[in-house]
């Protein structure tokens, strides 16, 4: 295995800019790794983006570089969210850790994804699932079953149901119509439902360059609690 990748091969005309800001803020070390995805960690000054050995796609390299790039731009949303949510000792209790981070992610995709058309790269390269479905009908199945009267799914089909909100919302990929999974979610909890969707349009219209940290702090922390008293509401404690 190559120790380091060559730079030449993953930094052209069109993210050059972009690697530019993130390496004003962090050193930025760039390394072959074993697995076959992509991934990026950062701590302090410190960077590491870590590719499959021998993969030299710029738009995977560069999907990692943006995480970075929003959060050289201060963008606090997505960080903010993960912490409020883990932090939350009902929240933490019933849904999975695995759906507080993806929540968080697909915020940063938002925001990250019209960044990366906007410099060339090609959409179908954005997400290694770029042409998988985020939702079948078994999932619909069983988000239904969930929320039927005094369901032994409900914890399950809360988790799921808030997942494929957001992988759907957050699907780059144009050619999947989610609609009718949409109207049946709505149909079966149109409460949660309208939480969701009422925070995803305020993260759509959130600008990187011009909003402001306290508001970041505000919508976070206003998510937190209204799904915190929708929960509240809907599991028992012995669910």
């Amino acid at each position: 295995m190559e120790d380091s990748p060559d730079m030449s091969k993953l930094i052209d005309n069109r993210n050059q800019e972009v690697w530019n800001v993130v390496k004003s803020r962090y050193d930025v070390n760039v390394v072959f790794h074993g697995s076959r995805e992509h991934h990026v960690f950062y701590q302090n000054d410190m960077a590491r983006i870590s590719i499959p050995a021998g993969d030299y796609s710029a738009d995977s390299f560069t999907h990692e570089l943006l995480h970075l790039y929003l959060e050289v731009k201060e963008f606090r949303l997505s960080g903010f969210v993960l912490l409020f949510l883990k932090e939350n000792k009902r929240i933490s209790s019933i849904l999975t850790i695995g759906l507080l981070h993806h929540i968080s992610n697909v915020i940063d995709h938002a925001k990250m994804l019209p960044l990366y058309l906007q410099m060339g790269f090609k959409r179908e390269l954005f997400l290694m699932d770029y042409c998988e479905r985020k939702c079948e009908e078994y999932h619909l199945t069983i988000i239904e079953a969930g929320f039927q009267k005094d369901s032994l799914l409900r914890v399950t089909a809360i988790d799921l149901y808030i997942g494929k909100f957001f992988a759907i919302k957050s699907c780059p990929n144009p050619s999947f119509d989610y609609t009718p999974f949409l109207s049946r979610m709505r149909e079966a909890e149109p409460s949660l439902y309208e939480i969701l969707d009422k925070f995803w349009k305020a993260v759509v219209t959130l600008n990187i360059e011009t909003t402001e940290l306290h508001y970041h702090l505000e919508l976070a922390g206003d998510f937190k609690d209204e799904l915190e008293q929708w929960l509240a509401l809907n599991v028992s404690e012995q669910q």
